[in-house]
């Protein structure tokens, strides 16, 4: 299988990942994969999501791990077969992957990802940012303060050793999350020319 070249934004809940992950596709150069906004289109309130719960309950977290993995090569595809992502001149940039380092295998095996950006944000200006989020009514399920607590919580045990794993590769690059937007893009793209130098 053909492993598209791949920009990985990884960072927790607020961090804006999904802002900058767009702001690049704008550029053309990139195409965007949100694993939120999959999981949300393709899975959540289906028998599919019944099927992850089941089996997290059952702490088969590998077989849930694959029910998300397989929509996600089927988005790879389809955006192919409808000429939105074309690898020969784009790279993809995908937000939201890896959440723990059990993943990294499978991204190992469908993506080259040839480098990570980790937008670091404290914890309370994250959960500033997602209750702003929830008062714009940009997203109901951000009014639950669980959800929020929750995800919180495994990108501090679990998402966090992920990245552990990048940077002994030598491909992650911290990013300062908590300025504007345009600041951080500005970060971003500077990672990206630096990487690119070497």
């Amino acid at each position: 299988m053909y492993k598209p070249e791949t920009l990985l934004i990884i960072g927790p809940p607020g961090s804006g990942k999904g802002m900058q992950a767009g702001m690049l596709a704008q550029k053309g150069d990139y195409f965007h994969i949100s694993i939120g906004d999959m999981y949300r289109s393709k899975i959540q309130g289906s028998y599919l999501e019944h099927q992850i719960i089941c089996y997290r309950a059952q702490k088969k977290f590998d077989e849930a791990d694959a029910i998300v993995h397989t929509i996600f090569r089927e988005q790879i595809e389809q955006s192919i077969k409808e000429r939105l992502y074309d690898p020969k001149t784009q790279s993809l940039v995908v937000d939201g992957l890896p959440r723990h380092p059990g993943q990294i295998p499978f991204i190992d095996e469908t993506l080259s990802v040839d480098l990570v950006i980790q937008l670091y944000v404290p914890r309370e200006i994250s959960i500033a940012r997602v209750n702003a989020r929830s008062q714009n009514g940009n997203r109901s399920y951000d009014l639950d303060e669980r959800i929020t607590q929750n995800k919180l919580g495994t990108y501090y045990a679990h998402t966090k050793r992920a990245i552990e794993v990048y940077k002994e590769r030598g491909i992650m690059k911290p990013v300062d999350g908590a300025r504007t937007p345009e600041i951080v893009h500005e970060q971003i793209l500077a990672a990206l020319n630096d990487h690119r130098k070497l």
